[in-house]
């Protein structure tokens, strides 16, 4: 019956120990998400269109992207593994998305968020990230963004877009230990407070199976 105690005060331990590393995970993740402003009506202008065909271009982004390079673009990506959303426009401080790193994000959150998101405001201005995982590219935001995107298109085709390798599964597991450990100590603990309070009413120390009764 001791075997049995022992082994169900380690079931809770890691019980508890995997409610303590999961929990903040979730936690985090949500978190992450309502730490994005809102759209405004620019970026949600741009989110519309990108669920249609991939690519937005207002008229002023035209001067960088015309409509029969926007047309080649849209059919680039349009099965791109991993997806891929552009967009090309001006820059603007008064465009009610702070800078395009937002813009990724905010386009990220409505449409996918492991998406990779291109931002072209013009050259040596711009963004190609993803808002949940890594990404590397050598993208450069100078000469033709059409170019500049087909290579894009190319060095990442068929690159899976993931956190970097073991880093979220090493957290939770390391989380999963150390919530063990805590959880356990705080149940040895408990089973000494109770130990010693069944002492003091003169029964053993131990409690007893529920086959078996204080002797």
């Amino acid at each position: 019956m001791k075997g049995r105690r022992l082994w169900a005060g380690l079931a809770v331990s890691v019980l508890l120990g995997a409610g303590a590393a999961v929990g903040p995970a979730v936690s985090m993740e949500t978190s992450k998400l309502q730490m994005i402003d809102p759209p405004g009506d620019r970026v949600r202008a741009a989110i519309e269109e990108l669920r249609i065909d991939r690519v937005h271009v207002p008229p002023d982004g035209r001067s960088m992207l015309d409509e029969a390079a926007e047309r080649r673009v849209e059919a680039l990506v349009a099965d791109a593994d991993p997806e891929i959303y552009v967009i090309v426009w001006s820059e603007s401080d008064e465009a009610g998305y702070g800078s395009y790193h937002d813009v990724v994000d905010q386009v990220g959150a409505a449409i996918d968020p492991r998406a990779v998101i291109v931002v072209w405001e013009g050259p040596g201005r711009g963004d190609v990230d993803v808002l949940d995982g890594y990404l590397y590219s050598s993208m450069e935001f100078e000469g033709e963004p059409e170019a500049r995107i087909r290579e894009l298109v190319e060095e990442l085709d068929g690159e899976s877009v993931e956190p970097p390798e073991g880093e979220d599964t090493g957290d939770i597991v390391a989380g999963v230990l150390l919530g063990s450990m805590a959880a356990g100590t705080a149940y040895g603990l408990l089973m000494m407070v109770v130990g010693f309070v069944r002492l003091s009413l003169g029964r053993p120390f131990l409690v007893p199976g529920p086959k078996q009764g204080d002797r």
